[in-house]
């Protein structure tokens, strides 16, 4: 598949924006805490993202991502799909909300698909999450 000019739109965005930024949780939430990481309505806002949008949208994504981004960066500092997806856990509150430039469907989709397939890479979630 080839992707042209006008196909995707890397900032394609739907569910209700307070949900979107706690979508952070699943990638860089609290952890080494019983309250911490995603819980089931941030994983039902992270399906939504993900259902926003096309294959095309989430390449788009990836594509424009800055290949030099940190690993294990803060949540509340990743721009874009690929800062989201090396991401990791904290010990403070409210570093796991998704800062607004990155808070669009394609790019929190492709920050999901780009962390799903990173080795030994794992979404944090509640022991009583998705159950």
């Amino acid at each position: 598949m080839v992707i042209k000019e006008g196909d995707g739109q890397a900032d394609k965005t739907t569910p209700v924006e307070d949900d979107k930024k706690k979508i952070g949780k699943l990638f860089g939430g609290k952890n080494g805490d019983a309250n911490g990481g995603a819980e089931d309505k941030h994983t039902a806002a992270a399906s939504a993202s993900i259902g926003a949008v096309s294959g095309a949208d989430i390449l788009k994504a990836i594509a424009a991502a800055d290949p030099s981004a940190k690993r294990d960066g803060k949540i509340n500092e990743a721009s874009d799909a690929a800062a989201l997806a090396l991401a990791k856990g904290t010990s403070a509150d409210n570093e796991d909300q998704i800062k607004d430039s990155a808070r669009k469907d394609a790019i929190i989709a492709a920050g999901i698909a780009l962390r799903a397939m990173a080795k030994d890479d794992k979404f944090i979630v509640k022991d009583t999450c998705c159950k």
